[in-house]
């Protein structure tokens, strides 16, 4: 049997609809709705799918002024469109985290780590090497100290279970999550360095100081728009928390840094790079920031002026 001649038409092509609006102006009123205009930053966008009746569209993206110069963004919400972003020849990653949006390089010594090069750039290939390596390097551990841990971990609810009839578990579950990737990563407890178990209370301040650009704290729309939205959180606030985690990697590290060293890469932007590869990604996402901050006005400058003490 030949094969049909009949093929489906080919959708019409249309102008991208969106409009980024005056400048300045617009990516604030943008980020106002973003936040605090549709109920959520999903509604933001549905709003819009709605209003243009698609699902590729230009807006203004989070921060905008006077943190990210340009917010201009085409937003890709569909299966079929959303692939393009993996195509290097198309779409340009250097220095972006999200967004447009990047955070400032002094909270991580410097250096542009990994998540912020382009795949065209050298550095790119061969960080992403060093990552692979300490992956590889830790998968005889992975699984026993995985069991070690968290054997640990529910033997000690049990515990105080069964002696207080409850047991709180986002401090202790935080401290076996560090402990686990430090046993697994570097065969190290971090728990028996100087690190101590303040590494999940410094992770998180290090994460604000991050993503507070991007993130709602549920403080009132003005304290929040001037504390987080509109200037950067100082980067030598955090410093003296940050250096801590620095010199634990620092001590644990070697053979990460001994690899790093012979892919070309300099044992201080190695260091950074495992933190932040180690730290952000793996608390980035589940840290408590808005838990510990939400509904309570003054709680970011209580933790500005402890953190400097």
């Amino acid at each position: 049997m030949e094969p049909s001649s009949e093929t489906s038409p080919a959708a019409p092509l249309r102008t991208i609809p969106g409009s980024y609006g005056i400048p300045f102006l617009q990516p604030i009123k943008d980020r106002l709705e973003y936040f605090y205009g549709t109920g959520s930053p999903d509604e933001f966008f549905r709003s819009r799918i709605q209003k243009y009746q698609s699902t590729v569209f230009r807006t203004n993206m989070p921060p905008g002024p006077f943190i990210s110069s340009n917010p201009k963004v085409v937003a890709l919400l569909d299966a079929k469109s959303f692939p393009v972003l993996f195509d290097v020849s198309k779409v340009e990653k250097k220095d972006l985290f999200t967004g447009t949006y990047m955070p400032s390089t002094k909270l991580t010594g410097g250096y542009r780590v990994l998540s912020y090069l382009d795949p065209s750039e050298p550095r790119h290939a061969q960080l992403k090497n060093l990552m692979f390596f300490m992956l590889k390097s830790s998968s005889n551990r992975v699984i026993p100290q995985f069991e070690t841990t968290y054997t640990e971990l529910f033997q000690g609810l049990e515990t105080v279970l069964a002696k207080n009839g409850k047991a709180k578990f986002n401090d202790v579950g935080e401290q076996a999550a560090f402990r686990f990737l430090g046993r697994a990563y570097f065969n190290s407890n971090p728990e028996e360095t100087k690190l101590g178990t303040s590494a999940p209370t410094l992770i998180s301040s290090w994460v604000l100081f991050n993503l507070g650009p991007i993130l709602d704290l549920g403080l009132p729309w003005f304290l929040q728009e001037l504390l987080l939205h509109t200037f950067r959180l100082p980067a030598f606030l955090i410093k003296s928390s940050y250096n801590k985690l620095y010199d634990y990697f620092e001590s644990v590290a070697t053979l990460i840094v001994e690899q790093a060293e012979t892919l070309g890469v300099p044992k201080d932007e190695a260091l950074h790079n495992i933190l932040f590869a180690v730290c952000f990604n793996t608390f980035g996402e589940n840290v408590n920031v808005i838990h510990l901050f939400h509904n309570t006005t003054w709680h970011l400058l209580i933790f500005i002026l402890l953190i400097t003490g």
